[in-house]
């Protein structure tokens, strides 16, 4: 249900700080009451971060930790774990206001919510590659609005193709007209499609997810005009592929089931005017697997292979 601003008090007295929370504890608040806030009608959308400027200094002031335009410096990895509601039918802010990385960049009717299950058995593998995060205030108060912010990793990356996927080759269950190239979304289209081949002369490989059930979740509604760059095709087809980056976060087990799940940023690369290269998130993808003989099969034998060499990597 969407929420009006009157409600906001009761969310603060719900999740706010008394002194009493573990640190664990109150990322767990920090992130509940994000997901309600991002749920309310914000007249001014440049008021995402000085609105809960407060909250985050009473958390900042109790835990120690570094407050980064929206995301906590000891829990950034589990951070970067929200999506966006459907329907995602807002375009990427037009006037920047925080890092791509951040909750706090995008627009959303419907918000965002932390995918992740609360009580799970986990594995960071992000945390620790984390070299360095800038965050720039836009004035005196460190939780308010953000002048520039990026984060520096040491990590792999592995390249992997979107499809924007045209009209003929959708099916009726998917309500979001893109996923990343995969043998398995071959395999799940109707007998009477013949689905778009890839993009030919550019050496694309479909990822191979076998005991992987995947879920892509963009952050935006994408412009295929401004958003990607497009290979170019001549051979009739209407599916079009544009490089992007697979960035692997965390996985985690429920303690109810067996089923294991992996998380990845999707990145786009940006090379500016200088010649700078950086990478935006555009997205983040999950794989859930069966167990752990069937994640760690599909790892060593499909993406450990794939993946580029470990490098220092600017995401904005």
């Amino acid at each position: 249900m969407m929420q009006g601003k009157d409600q906001y008090g009761e969310l603060e007295k719900l999740y706010g700080v008394k002194g009493k929370y573990s640190a664990k504890q109150l990322c767990q608040h920090w992130q509940k009451t994000v997901m309600q806030y991002t749920k309310l009608r914000i007249t001014h959308l440049s008021d995402k971060l000085p609105a809960l400027s407060g909250c985050a200094k009473d958390i900042g002031r109790i835990t120690g930790d570094k407050f980064l335009a929206g995301l906590w410096r000891a829990s950034f990895a589990e951070g970067l774990l929200w999506v966006v509601n459907v329907p995602v039918d807002q375009p990427r802010a037009s006037v920047w206001r925080a890092p791509s990385w951040s909750w706090a960049s995008i627009d959303s009717t419907m918000g965002i919510d932390y995918i992740y299950a609360m009580r799970t058995r986990h594995r960071q593998h992000f945390q620790d590659k984390i070299q360095e995060v800038e965050c720039v205030p836009d004035g005196v108060d460190e939780t308010g609005a953000v002048k520039s912010a990026h984060v520096w990793v040491r990590a792999s990356l592995c390249p992997v193709h979107l499809r924007r996927v045209c009209r003929r080759c959708t099916t009726s269950r998917s309500r979001i007209p893109y996923i990343i190239e995969n043998n398995q979304w071959m395999l799940t289209r109707s007998p009477k499609i013949t689905p778009c081949p890839v993009t030919p002369g550019n050496d694309i490989r479909a990822l191979v997810l076998k005991g992987a059930e995947p879920s892509f979740f963009p952050d935006y509604k994408y412009d295929d005009r401004v958003d990607f760059e497009f290979l170019d095709r001549n051979d009739g087809f209407a599916c079009r592929h544009a490089r992007v980056f697979l960035l692997h976060l965390y996985d985690n087990q429920s303690f109810a089931t067996d089923v294991i799940t992996d998380y990845f940023l999707v990145l786009k690369k940006v090379v500016q005017g200088g010649g700078e290269t950086s990478f935006e998130r555009v997205a983040l993808i999950t794989l859930a697997f069966k167990d752990w003989a069937a994640r760690d099969d599909w790892f060593q034998n499909e993406y450990d292979l794939a993946v580029e060499q470990e490098t220092a990597l600017k995401i904005k």
